[in-house]
């Protein structure tokens, strides 16, 4: 009865990953291949050693197969980017927003993590910054762009 009810969520979930992962380049998917071999090596696993009723080695097999789904949930993890703003600093007030297409200057594009009361946290792919926020005025929030992807090597 457990196999029956596996495999009836089986096609809510493709849909669900189909529609929410993005898959970019080819670090993608070799992340993907990971999820599915970890996950799978995992079951099949645990499967093999129940079908050949060896008792004494179901417990390290469950230990195997649940750090398998542990890397296989960090292999799935690295496939979303978080929602955070794109911002432009000491950005000119008379200059119109830019399409995405095209980004400001790179040193002064950056991604904002965080901001308290008078310092604001950004990332670009010079590293992490922290600046007082009278220090880079005026902030401008670029909707619509993607955030910065660093690049790999």
């Amino acid at each position: 009865m457990w196999g029956f009810f596996l495999l009836s969520l089986l096609p809510p979930t493709v849909f669900v990953a189909y529609n929410t992962l993005r898959v970019n380049d080819r670090y993608d998917v070799l992340c993907l291949a990971g999820f599915l071999a970890f996950s799978a090596g995992g079951g099949v696993l645990v499967g093999y050693i129940r079908s050949r009723a060896a008792s004494e080695w179901f417990r390290p097999a469950l230990v195997a197969a649940y750090i398998a789904a542990v890397f296989a949930a960090l292999c799935i993890a690295t496939l979303d980017t978080p929602n955070v703003p794109l911002v432009e600093v000491n950005a000119s007030p008379d200059s119109a927003i830019p399409d995405c297409s095209e980004l400001p200057k790179i040193d002064r594009t950056f991604v904002k993590l965080s901001q308290s009361s008078n310092v604001i946290y950004l990332y670009n792919d010079s590293g992490l910054v922290a600046f007082y926020i009278a220090d880079i005025q005026p902030v401008r929030y670029l909707p619509g762009c993607t955030s910065l992807r660093t690049q790999r090597m």
